[in-house]
């Protein structure tokens, strides 16, 4: 029984740690020469917009989160605020999402299909007045 534990509980804990997988963030800066460097602000005030806000913004560049393992979206959303928070952001408006599609062995019923995110994109924008969308 000894030697069953002794493998079981090292497996089981490997598991959980690769469920929980990694998450890298890149900054690309903005193209444009003329962008504004901003001091950091706090990571919980940064805005997260599914769509760019009507009024005009400041593109401060891309962050790109890569995404290893199944960690939950609110713990990638939290890298890309932190990131956004140190470039002086205080938005980020979704880009977009690379997954892979896949299915099981022999599997070509969609149903079944599943997707593996990669990666997400949002641009860090600065907003001319935080409190305004």
């Amino acid at each position: 029984m000894k030697v069953r534990l002794s493998t079981a509980l090292p497996c089981a804990l490997a598991c959980v740690l690769l469920s929980q997988g990694c998450i890298s963030t890149d900054f690309r800066p903005s193209s444009d020469l003329g962008a504004v460097s901003y001091p950091p602000v706090e990571a919980s005030s940064v805005r997260v917009l599914t769509s760019p806000p009507v009024l005009p913004f400041t593109v401060l560049g891309e962050i790109e989160a890569y995404i290893s393992g199944y960690p939950a979206d609110k713990t990638v959303l939290r890298h890309i605020r932190t990131m956004a928070a140190q470039k002086g952001a205080n938005a980020i408006v979704f880009v977009r999402d690379f997954s892979v599609m896949a299915a099981g062995v022999r599997d070509t019923d969609p149903d079944n299909l599943w997707h593996k995110r990669s990666s997400l994109v949002y641009e860090a924008v600065r907003l001319p007045d935080a409190s305004e969308p």
